[in-house]
């Protein structure tokens, strides 16, 4: 991680899955460069159904950033 200048941790609206906790555990807690995307946000009808995977997944991680993102309809990349 001392050689990237960020690292960027891809998952989908619908939640976290057990791989996705998986290669979480593989990053180190210290590290301040890692960004939480949130992939298929499309899929919510509405934003704020966002907050509570957004707050969830700060518990699990100090994600310098989460970017709600939808890679099909090219918004936020």
């Amino acid at each position: 991680m001392g050689e990237v200048d960020a690292v960027v941790f891809c998952i989908e609206s619908l939640g976290w899955r057990p791989a996705d906790l998986e290669v979480l555990r593989l990053l180190p807690r210290d590290a301040k460069n890692v960004i939480l995307a949130i992939n298929k946000t499309d899929l919510n009808k509405c934003r704020d159904n966002l907050l509570p995977l957004m707050a969830e997944s700060m518990q699990k991680f100090p994600f310098a950033a989460i970017v709600p993102c939808s890679a099909e309809k090219d918004r936020q990349l």
